[in-house]
């Protein structure tokens, strides 16, 4: 893994994330693991409410009168699970911060359930909701994320000296958001949907801050996000420094780093 390879050279790393088997994969190289607490519980309650949403819909014979009637138990189910989703945020961008400022930790891999709803963010209020939003407001959320982050680390006093890595392990799913089943948790509005629909591609975001980086550089040849895998090593290995280094790192990448993967996803990154 990485965080193996990593290790081998004296690199100290750090794992935040939500429910994924972090601890089985790749404790034994860590310096520090935080995970969302109790997460087998909380998933399988998560789950468990996702399940009662659907049993609730469309297979209990209810009517109209019953849906009336029994409307507040609808909105009591939706309401602890975009609750649960606030709290696993707040966990993991509290515990990301405590260890983006460990002098001792140099490798830090977080991993946020953001923008993946239930969406928890109203975007005019600039606040965590239980209420309806839509999925813009959940990007909203991911820019104000990174923006905290950045503030931390310049409060820190280590944002210029920071490498910064931001990109998705996958890329929007317009068939999730546009789920009947859960429409009360996820939300496009029409508009957003016209303008989702000028993307073509399965496309992922990246974004790369170099150390005392101050001017943003554009990057539009294809390559696999897989790369970053070795990109993170030469980066510790000192062969790439700077932005100057990274986009001829990039321009070098030969013609297996530049195929797309149909299953991209971060356990690729990792292994």
């Amino acid at each position: 893994s990485i965080f193996s390879k990593l290790k081998n050279e004296n690199i100290n790393s750090a794992i935040i994330g939500w429910a994924f088997p972090y601890d089985r994969m790749y404790d034994n190289y860590l310096v520090k693991n935080k995970y969302y607490p109790n997460n087998k519980f909380i998933m399988r309650s998560l789950k468990q409410r996702y399940i009662d949403l659907f049993l609730f819909y469309f297979l209990r014979p209810l009517n109209k009168l019953t849906m009336q009637k029994y409307n507040w138990i609808k909105k009591h189910i939706i309401k602890i699970v975009k609750c649960e989703g606030s709290l696993l945020y707040e966990v993991i961008l509290a515990r990301a911060k405590e260890i983006i400022t460990d002098s001792s930790i140099n490798f830090s891999f977080i991993h946020f359930s953001i923008p993946h709803p239930p969406i928890i963010y109203d975007a005019k209020k600039q606040k965590i909701s239980t209420k309806i939003n839509s999925y813009i407001d959940q990007l909203q959320l991911v820019d104000k994320t990174i923006a905290d982050i950045k503030n931390t680390l310049i409060k820190d006093g280590s944002w210029d000296n920071t490498t910064l890595i931001l990109t998705s392990d996958h890329w929007y799913r317009q068939v999730e958001w546009d789920n009947p089943i859960f429409h009360e948790l996820i939300t496009v509005t029409d508009k957003e949907r016209e303008m989702l629909k000028n993307r073509k591609e399965t496309l992922i975001p990246l974004i790369i801050k170099m150390p005392n980086q101050k001017k943003s550089i554009s990057y539009d040849k294809a390559f696999n996000a897989v790369a970053l895998h070795d990109l993170v090593l030469d980066i510790y290995n000192n062969k790439v420094s700077n932005e100057k280094d990274l986009i001829t790192w990039l321009d070098n990448l030969d013609d297996n780093s530049r195929k797309p993967n149909q299953d991209i996803s971060c356990s690729h990154f990792l292994k």
